[in-house]
């Protein structure tokens, strides 16, 4: 499966994460964190271009983004093998 990066490119999971190959629910709950992860970098990305750096608006997507990558980063310590 490959996810969307941003500009037009895309990403295998299985390079980004190599246990991508089990089966089971743990491939939709990863898939499904990347790509949330992705969702409010762009979004993060459009507010700062729209508001500057120093905006609530790209404070709180920071928050938002801090808050998946420390779950996908737990998610992935509690599954690792």
């Amino acid at each position: 499966m490959r996810v969307s990066v941003g500009n037009n490119e895309s990403v295998s999971l299985s390079k980004v994460f190599p246990i991508y190959d089990v089966e089971g629910g743990f491939v939709e709950r990863l898939t499904q964190i990347v790509l949330e992860i992705e969702r409010i970098r762009n979004e993060m990305h459009q507010a700062s271009d729209k508001y500057g750096l120093e905006s609530r608006m790209v404070l709180q997507k920071s928050k938002e983004l801090d808050a998946l990558l420390y779950e996908l980063q737990k998610w992935m310590w509690l599954h690792k093998r």
